[in-house]
């Protein structure tokens, strides 16, 4: 008997046959039994059919789905590479972005140091502006002070101007008489040096006059008076004495007697002797005198 089961594959028919023909033999069936037979074969090969109908159909689906999936699961391995390489980028701006960290709070310890410092500088700003402060207040009192001292000096000004003008005054007075008494006494201090001096000259300069007088010199039309003019000898050369009597001797009066002696003593053609004779020598005089050869004598030496 050859059946064809339509949508059986071969192999499975070949089977549902012989199992049908060894229970054939095992034991004898009637028509009716081989119709019903007959039948539940149909309905398991039908059965059959459809499941693997529904089979075909599933794996047509699962490779349309194994497709989709293996091209989903590239999509993602390429997301998964970009993911990656997004990562790379993510730890390499982590990795700079702690360094960043790091350095920020180095920055940040040292701003904490600087805000210490200048918090403390700022204290010592203060310290120092409540001192400036004092300070101020010390010289706005001394300021006041110094006005009132600077009024009372203005007042003692005008009175030690008034005083000075008073002395000036008197001062102008005073030369006036003293004017009057030199002129008196230096003729009188003259007839002194006329006395004195030649015993002085004699014993310390070894010099020998006789008499001392004034005496006129004319030089280029002008006359040029001496106080003190002699004529006398040491160690047996003739020498020539010049004097000038002064109440008081200072160096101007020393300049003055040099000036003079400029004039005269080209007239005189022995070696001359220069003194001065006062009352007072003042130590002014002396560095001048000793530059011209000028002995200064003074009334009470002898």
């Amino acid at each position: 008997m050859s059946v064809e089961f339509k949508g059986l594959p071969p192999e499975v028919y070949r089977a549902i046959i012989q199992i049908v023909d060894d229970r054939m033999k095992e034991i004898k069936v009637t028509r009716e039994d081989f119709d019903r037979l007959r039948e539940k074969v149909e309905e398991t090969a039908a059965r059959h059919e459809e499941r693997f109908d529904r089979l075909d159909r599933a794996l047509a689906e699962l490779a349309e789905a194994q497709k989709r999936t293996e091209q989903r699961v590239e999509e993602l391995a390429e997301a998964q590479k970009e993911t990656r390489q997004e990562v790379g980028r993510l730890d390499r701006a982590l990795a700079e972005l702690a360094e960043a960290q790091k350095e920020t709070r180095q920055e940040v310890g040292r701003l904490d140091r600087a805000l210490a410092e200048l918090a403390e500088a700022q204290k010592e700003t203060r310290q120092e502006v409540g001192r400036l402060d004092r300070a101020l207040a010390e010289l706005a009192e001394a300021q006041k002070e110094t006005r009132q001292e600077l009024r009372e000096l203005a007042e003692a000004q005008r009175r030690t101007e008034q005083v000075v003008a008073d002395l000036w005054v008197a001062l102008r007075q005073t030369r006036r008489e003293v004017g009057r008494l030199s002129d008196r006494f230096g003729f009188t201090l003259e007839d002194i040096a006329r006395v004195v001096l030649p015993g002085y000259l004699e014993r310390h300069l070894c010099v020998r006059v006789e008499r001392l007088r004034r005496k006129h010199f004319t030089v280029n039309g002008a006359e040029y008076e001496v106080d003190l003019y002699g004529v006398g000898q040491r160690n047996g050369t003739k020498v020539t004495v010049l004097g000038e009597v002064k109440h008081r001797i200072y160096a101007r009066e020393v300049k003055g007697f040099v000036r003079l002696l400029a004039q005269v003593m080209p007239q005189v053609k022995t070696e001359v002797v220069k003194v001065m004779f006062g009352f007072l020598v003042h130590p002014s005089a002396e560095a001048v005198a000793k530059e011209a050869g000028i002995i200064l004598v003074a009334s009470y030496e002898r």
